[in-house]
């Protein structure tokens, strides 16, 4: 219920909430050197394409959460074409 408030989803507007699911993108990046935990909850994400939603979850091989986003300045870095709506 909390996350329902946290989205700032009213009873009504639950009901509208399909009608966008579908242009909906969902973006983790996690770094593979995280605690184990954190690329556990990473892959959680994957429940949003059961309604529709474009997910893409992808652990970094020799990051963490200090430097898993230093890929947004590299022109030629998947994270940076993700967020740009390249991918």
């Amino acid at each position: 219920m909390y996350s329902l408030c946290f989205l700032k989803i009213t009873f009504i507007n639950l009901f509208r909430l399909p009608l966008f699911l579908d242009r909906l993108r969902v973006c983790a990046w996690v770094g593979a050197d995280e605690r184990p935990e954190f690329v556990r909850q990473n892959g959680l994400l994957d429940i949003w394409r059961g309604v529709g939603a474009r997910v893409a979850t992808h652990v970094e091989p020799g990051r963490h959460h200090f430097d898993v986003v230093d890929d947004l300045v590299r022109s030629a870095s998947p994270m940076l074409d993700w967020w740009l709506g390249e991918r």
